[in-house]
């Protein structure tokens, strides 16, 4: 993208604090996500009169008889564990000329999506990297092990686990997380389905009981909009050598932490600008639909791995790799809206970025990119949605495994927590 650009971004799934009230962990409460989504919306500012005229006429079109602000929370009704199925006609014909707009003005869309349990684990862990090395391997970083706390914490916390990770740091806050994560495996070593999640529980405990890990957990978990921002920053640093405008929506403190990021890294081509209101900028607007659009739809993936059940508050057991049948079951205008999405993925004009526990945002570009393969909608139809399902989730296992491998972390399909910390830990 030549000449100069301007960034508009908005979020969706936004908790200011991870807390734990009323016994249970706020991001797993009913309406709420395991993923926070900010995007990142790039424009050339020559182009920004007749974009802005373009999109007013697209809201005039589907909007006319609202007299609120159009919001992306109301328009994309996306619930449960099945996708794209529920989402209205209406609403899915607007992100269908959503999409053509974008195209037609050469817009770029970047969406950060960050698990909340990784956030916590990043928060609270301190690693000893050479005291590891020495022990076990050498390593350079500790995504590994960052990595397997958090997907052993998000897929099998407890409430002995939950209380602890939920109270400020004492002499007794690792000898409460080893307790905690012996309760865990004790429930897992019956299932022999979960070998490997148990051999990552037992490798987890011994790295807290040696003190190479230990933990500075706290009673909340205040969202600083840090991983965001550098993300966004290391992008148009490197690929927008021009100068560059960001406008963040109001009522957060994003703005001021990217500023403050930016003084640090002595970085003066990005310029920001005041906050601005979405009932006014047409463009941070259209930031929120698509932050809302994969938000929301972030949160139904995430929910369709999650081993409790939260009506019943059962765990699932059985191995755990692929999503409900029900994401297929798609009508014409649903398939071209998701063959549409990884169109744009594939030629550069949607991103999904994200930390090291990824398997959402991997699995919808996976998602989205099987649905593209099919050149027509009866193509998609001549294939039963069983087969579908089947062909789906067989990629998605190889392409899990070749983005976490790409991070540099060991990943099975078959196994819902795995990683460098499973039966290959501590072997050169």
């Amino acid at each position: 993208m030549e000449g100069k650009i301007h960034i508009y971004s908005d979020e969706s799934n936004h908790d200011k604090s991870i807390t734990n009230k009323e016994n249970n962990i706020n991001i797993d409460n009913e309406g709420l996500s395991r993923e926070y989504v900010r995007s990142f919306l790039m424009i050339n500012t020559s182009c920004l009169d007749d974009a802005e005229n373009k999109l007013n006429n697209l809201e005039k079109r589907y909007f006319s008889c609202q007299e609120d602000e159009p919001k992306g929370k109301v328009l994309f009704q996306l619930t449960k564990k099945i996708g794209l199925k529920n989402l209205s006609e209406d609403a899915t014909k607007f992100l269908l000329d959503l999409l053509d707009f974008i195209e037609e003005f050469e817009i770029q869309i970047f969406l950060v999506v960050f698990n909340k349990f990784e956030y916590i684990i990043n928060d609270s862990i301190e690693v000893d990297i050479d005291r590891f090395s020495k022990k076990y391997i050498p390593i350079d970083d500790d995504r590994e092990i960052r990595y397997s706390f958090s997907k052993y914490f998000k897929n099998h916390y407890n409430e002995r686990l939950r209380k602890v990770f939920f109270s400020r740091k004492d002499s007794q806050t690792d000898y409460k997380i080893k307790k905690a994560i012996y309760e865990m495996n004790s429930s897992l070593k019956q299932h022999k389905l979960k070998r490997n999640e148990w051999l990552v529980g037992e490798n987890l405990y011994s790295l807290i009981d040696s003190g190479i890990v230990k933990f500075n957990t706290k009673a909340t978990y205040k969202w600083d909009y840090t991983f965001e921002s550098n993300a966004i920053i290391d992008i148009v640093e490197k690929v927008y050598k021009n100068k560059k405008i960001i406008s963040f929506d109001k009522g957060t403190k994003v703005s001021t932490v990217f500023k403050e990021l930016l003084v640090s890294k002595n970085i003066t081509s990005i310029e920001v600008t005041e906050d601005l209101d979405s009932k006014v900028d047409i463009f941070i607007r259209l930031s929120d639909y698509f932050a809302t659009f994969f938000g929301k739809l972030s949160r139904s993936y995430s929910n369709s791995f999650k081993l409790t059940d939260f009506e019943t508050g059962t765990k699932n057991y059985g191995t755990v790799e692929s999503i409900p049948q029900s994401w297929f079951e798609l009508n014409e205008t649903q398939f071209y809206l998701a063959k549409r999405i990884g169109e744009l993925i594939n030629n550069g004009s949607i991103f999904l970025l994200h930390g090291i526990l990824a398997d959402t945002p991997i699995g919808l570009k996976n998602y989205f990119q099987f649905i593209s393969d099919f050149k027509e909608f009866s193509d998609y139809q001549a294939v039963d949605i069983l087969t579908l399902s089947q062909l789906n989730n067989q990629r998605l296992s190889e392409t899990w495994y070749t983005s976490y491998s790409e991070q540099g972390i060991i990943f099975s399909p078959d196994d819902a927590t795995y990683g460098a910390l499973s039966e290959n830990f501590g072997k050169s």
